[in-house]
């Protein structure tokens, strides 16, 4: 089963998801640029040979974004059984190419999770967090220049957290959120959460979505044991 994540800059997706895949280890994860990024550094020969728009920022093609997918779809383990899909679709021609390579694998689109803060909020939240210069990875409020929790490297401003990014990136999302939404209302559910909260109450509503206990994994899911991978 794979659920879509979704929200504004500064929404808290990615630090919920975090914690939530550190007390759901077989939980799976795909966003874009982390999976790129991550099987670029594993030298796939596919992913590296398209990796200029992952590496700079720049908008990778729906084909590419959608070959991306195909690839980490079949690196699924057996025990993975669920997967969140963060920050993508972002248009309709993605929607449906999303649609089309999970139907071909077999795994059922769950719904929309959307979670939802104010445009105050988010500019307020993208002006002030950082993220690791080495490995990507967000950390609670911290100053930029202390050092990561995850691997000793600096933390940073986001490049794409300064004010002017930041508002364009705001606002494309609320041009192209409410035909995701319609799309999704049509075919599938759509769970809107409270962002306002910290991020392990954001990953506690996540995991009540998707049947998780919001605790630890105990290894037994909530079909049992014997359920099939996705």
């Amino acid at each position: 089963m794979a659920y879509v994540l979704t929200g504004v800059p500064g929404a808290g997706k990615t630090s919920a998801v975090n914690s939530l895949l550190a007390r759901h280890p077989r939980l799976a994860h795909f966003g874009v640029k982390s999976q790129a990024l991550a099987l670029i550094a594993e030298g796939h020969p596919e992913v590296v040979a398209m990796r200029r728009p992952f590496e700079t920022g720049e908008l990778a093609e729906d084909a590419e974004v959608r070959r991306l997918l195909e690839i980490s779809l079949l690196r699924l383990s057996a025990g993975q059984r669920q997967i969140i899909i963060e920050g993508y679709p972002r248009s309709p021609q993605q929607f449906h190419d999303l649609d089309a390579v999970l139907k071909a694998s077999s795994i059922t689109l769950g719904g929309l999770i959307e979670v939802e803060i104010s445009d105050e909020l988010s500019r307020s939240r993208t002006a002030t967090r950082t993220a690791c210069e080495a490995c990507g990875r967000p950390s609670p409020p911290v100053r930029q220049g202390e050092l990561c929790g995850a691997c000793g490297a600096t933390m940073r401003r986001r490049a794409d957290d300064d004010d002017l990014r930041a508002a364009i990136r705001l606002r494309d999302h609320r041009l192209c959120q409410e035909s995701i939404r319609e799309l999704f209302e049509r075919d599938s559910e759509l769970f809107r959460l409270d962002g306002t909260h910290a991020p392990e109450a954001i990953a506690d509503q996540i995991a009540s979505v998707l049947g998780l206990p919001p605790g630890p994994d105990t290894g037994v899911g909530p079909a049992g044991p014997e359920s099939e991978a996705c």
